[in-house]
């Protein structure tokens, strides 16, 4: 009620002459209006004002949430390298502290390994102690780097080359030479995962900054 009168009221102004003569008078009001060169003037500044700004603002909106929408896809996947870089230099922490305690058989500490991880990393180390029974036709190192090829990891290049070398010697050597490519591996990782912290950081922060400039464009056009 409190804007549907207000808005009769100007309608009906708009078909008189005046606040004082009330005399109908059509479209002449109009008429006036737009023949009138500072109105037409502002209507044509409106227009251009209006085909350029608010495309372009849209594009640019678009634009903003294109970035955020992979900025997160990217930030979901550093997240799962991470992860999976801390269940690995923990478990290689782990198998080194076993070795060192009480020296248990490969499939043993293999078999601990995967109780300590889960996901990926967990499917990685169960796969390693199932392929034990093939070590007739196959060398240890070679099934670790097949269950290292054939799990889907996220990892780079050079974590995936970190744990292919703990495989060339898990089995092989003496407990020392075992412990020590475990702590070396471990040590590798444990730097790549403390490098992509700060990485990720500063990729949430990227993220929210585009996402609350994004958020703050969609305000504007929507006002």
């Amino acid at each position: 009620m409190f804007f549907v009168a207000p808005f009769c009221v100007v309608i009906y102004y708009s078909f008189i002459a005046g606040a004082l003569d009330h005399s109908f008078v059509g479209l002449k009001n109009y008429i006036n209006v737009w023949n009138n060169g500072a109105f037409q003037i502002a209507v044509k500044n409106t227009a251009v004002f209006s085909g350029l700004s608010v495309p372009l603002a849209v594009v640019l909106a678009l634009v903003l949430v294109g970035a955020v929408a992979l900025g997160v896809q990217c930030v979901r996947r550093r997240q799962l390298e991470q992860a999976q870089l801390r269940q690995f230099f923990t478990a290689f922490y782990g198998m080194e502290r076993e070795l060192r305690c009480r020296s248990p058989d490969l499939g043993e500490l293999l078999e601990q390994a995967s109780r300590q991880t889960g996901g990926a990393v967990g499917q990685f180390f169960r796969g390693c102690q199932a392929a034990l029974c093939q070590l007739d036709a196959h060398a240890f190192d070679t099934v670790w780097a097949e269950q290292l090829t054939k799990t889907s990891f996220q990892l780079n290049p050079n974590a995936r080359e970190a744990i292919r070398t703990v495989g060339t010697v898990l089995g092989r050597y003496d407990t020392d030479t075992q412990c020590r490519a475990l702590r070396y591996a471990g040590e590798r990782l444990e730097e790549m995962w403390k490098t992509g912290e700060m990485t990720l950081r500063k990729r949430n922060q990227l993220s929210m900054t585009l996402s609350v400039a994004g958020g703050l464009l969609v305000l504007v056009l929507a006002c």
